[in-house]
């Protein structure tokens, strides 16, 4: 990536971020400051500190090797380079996922060089989307993220599968433990799981919004999902000119997709309809007159006006 796209990639991050932590007691660093400057004597030094055959230890390396995949010299270094941010921030304690172990125990080895005492490492679970299947990741599209609305982030714990509930409950609210598994024993005899998505939905939008719009998230939710009614609220985009689109271009323009290749598989998976009327060819092109409106995955929604 270019330095202009990582800059616009970290617009939103502080904002994010602010929603867990104090920003007025937390600093932002840019590892930019001591690797544009790191030279190859510093860098050999860091090498020397480790082996080919512990680099190759990794669970994801060793994943590649089986299936016969390309692993790239710089991938080895990344984990290197990693440990020396410790040591550039001086950490006392780093917070990672444990697909970071091997990273984070890297400073460990590399911090007493530099006359530091190893970090501390603290490891959390992984987080698997809202497909069930992956781990949690923008790039598969299978998020719920820290900025969105209400609604949006209700209706995405909403459509999780039933066996996520109580590991969301547990990684993602502050609700008891004895309380988490009394549900998980309801469920287990038989309770009907959408009641326990309501409580974990209502917890977690009640935690990044407000306890209100959280129960107001839930009547929005009810009102579309069960009384099948279109939203309160429809979001407006004013046309241009009322006129044929190709359904990849007015999705985008839009804005209910990021890209015309996340239109692309929306429109083959028979998530994207105008006025009801769901488009199966991302090829078609649609007309498209003030009052229509277009209606992407189950919660985005635009109402066209001229």
């Amino acid at each position: 990536m270019s330095a202009q796209e990582i800059k616009n990639n970290i617009k939103t991050y502080k904002e994010q971020v602010g929603k867990v932590l104090d920003l007025s007691k937390t600093v932002f660093r840019h590892n930019t400051e001591w690797h544009e400057n790191m030279d190859f004597a510093e860098l050999f030094n860091l090498t020397s500190k480790f082996t080919v055959n512990q680099m190759l230890e990794r669970d994801m390396f060793q994943e590649r090797l089986k299936k016969q995949k390309p692993l790239w010299v710089h991938e080895l270094l990344y984990p290197i380079l990693q440990g020396y941010d410790s040591v550039a921030l001086q950490a006392d304690v780093e917070l990672g996922g444990t697909d970071q172990t091997f990273n984070m125990m890297a400073a460990r080895t590399i911090q007493p060089n530099y006359s530091q005492a190893p970090q501390d490492i603290l490891t959390v679970q992984l987080l698997e989307g809202t497909d069930g299947k992956a781990k949690m990741s923008k790039s598969v599209g299978n998020v719920i993220n820290l900025d969105d609305s209400p609604d949006e982030m209700f209706g995405k714990i909403m459509s999780l599968p039933d066996n996520l509930i109580i590991k969301y409950f547990n990684l993602l609210t502050d609700v008891s433990l004895s309380e988490i598994g009394k549900f998980a024993k309801e469920i287990k005899q038989g309770a009907n799981p959408r009641d326990y998505k309501v409580k974990l939905s209502l917890a977690i939008v009640g935690m990044y919004h407000s306890k209100e719009r959280a129960i107001k998230a839930e009547a929005e939710f009810n009102r579309m999902f069960r009384d099948k009614k279109s939203p309160t609220n429809i979001s407006t985009f004013k046309l241009t000119k009322p006129g044929s689109y190709q359904i990849m271009d007015i999705v985008v323009e839009t804005k209910l997709a990021p890209s015309k290749s996340e239109a692309r598989r929306l429109v083959e998976q028979g998530a994207v309809s105008l006025d009801e009327k769901v488009i199966k060819e991302w090829k078609n092109k649609v007309d498209v007159k003030s009052g229509m409106v277009l209606k992407v995955g189950k919660r985005k929604f635009i109402k066209f006006i001229s």
